[in-house]
């Protein structure tokens, strides 16, 4: 999977699809979180948060932060909202 996201990453940025880019960016973070790199993950989580919230891209934002909080555990609608 993370081959592939990689792959997909890099397709995106070739084309400027930051939508794409963002998504990969949050998935990766996702596997860095499940390999046990928390720290690095929440940091990346964080800044694909802002440029979702940034870009005003609400419904991107409010599904990945529901699947941050099923994965990690942790709240962070407070803050994105």
């Amino acid at each position: 999977m993370e081959f592939h996201l990689n792959k997909s990453l890099e397709a995106a940025k070739e084309i400027n699809d930051f939508l794409t880019i963002l998504c990969c960016r949050y998935y990766l973070a996702e596997i860095l979180w499940n390999k046990g790199n928390k720290k690095e993950a929440t940091k990346e989580v964080e800044k694909v948060f802002t440029v979702f919230s940034i870009l005003q891209e609400k419904e991107l934002l409010e599904d990945k932060l529901s699947d941050w909080q099923e994965v990690s555990g942790k709240e962070w609608l407070d803050t994105y909202s």
